[in-house]
């Protein structure tokens, strides 16, 4: 059982669970038909081991900059901003097609990856399914490709990557 996200640190990665199942770029790279199949396939905190690629996992920063609140400049009443920084990790099979070519593979990830980035940056601020969530930076880093034994090989069967997100509300 996954209990339900209250307050503000868990209210921050169930808002970037929304975005990201929100996100036609998201689903087609997922392969999910739905919102409710590209959930399925998000997770927080770690992943299930019953779960099979793709998944995607979603963590607030450890390094102190997950969550962070200070109170706002002027106005009469005590008003916080928040703001942070959220890991996504984003991880597959590499496509059949691609198996065998590196540079395709690559080319094929970073091209849903790029169109994630690119539907985060439209939807962000807009009142859109990203409320109140607005990205303010995004970074990516990797991408790998891995063995069944997830060790780091040119030509493993699994690829990932992941994105840094800073956001305020």
């Amino acid at each position: 059982m996954v209990l339900a996200a209250e307050g503000s640190i868990s209210l921050v990665e169930e808002h970037c669970r929304n975005l990201l199942a929100n996100l036609a770029a998201f689903r087609t790279w997922a392969e999910a038909a739905d919102v409710a199949a590209a959930e399925a396939l998000i997770h927080t905190d770690e992943v299930p081991s019953s779960q099979s690629m793709p998944w995607c996992l979603i963590y607030l920063d450890s390094e102190g900059e997950g969550y962070a609140a200070e109170i706002a400049a002027g106005g009469h009443e005590f008003v916080f901003d928040e703001d942070g920084r959220i890991h996504i990790l984003l991880q597959r099979v590499v496509p059949g097609a691609y198996a065998n070519s590196v540079q395709d593979a690559e080319r094929d990830l970073k091209n849903h990856v790029g169109k994630i980035i690119d539907e985060i940056k439209e939807l962000t601020g807009t009142g859109d399914s990203c409320e109140p969530l607005t990205v303010t930076r995004i970074r990516m880093f990797g991408p790998w490709r891995f063995d069944e034994d997830m060790e780091e090989t040119a030509l493993g069967k699994i690829q990932a990557v992941g994105l840094l997100l800073d956001w305020g509300m």
